[in-house]
C-alpha cells in the first residue's frame, strides 16, 4: 500500500519570459516508490488551462493523478 509522500519545498525560479505559466511538480512511480519531479515554466496553450495533479485514496493506498492541460 502506498502512502502519500510529502511534497518537497523548493523556491520557484523566476519566470524566463512574460506570460510564462508555472506547471507544478509531479509525482512518478519508479522502483516501488513515488519520486518527485520539480515544476517548470511552460508557454500557455491557447484556450486551455493547466489542472494541477492531485492525490486520491484507493483501497490500496494513495495514487497520484497527474496534472494535465484541459
Amino acid at each position: 500500500m502506498a502512502d502519500q509522500p510529502v511534497e518537497p519545498v523548493y523556491e520557484r525560479p523566476v519566470a524566463p519570459y512574460a506570460g510564462a505559466i508555472w506547471v507544478d511538480g509531479d509525482w512518478g512511480y519508479s522502483g516501488g516508490r513515488y519520486v518527485y519531479r520539480r515544476g517548470y515554466w511552460a508557454r500557455p496553450r491557447t484556450g486551455r488551462t493547466y489542472v494541477r495533479g492531485s492525490w486520491y485514496h484507493t483501497n490500496r493506498g494513495y495514487t497520484w493523478r497527474r496534472g494535465h492541460w484541459r
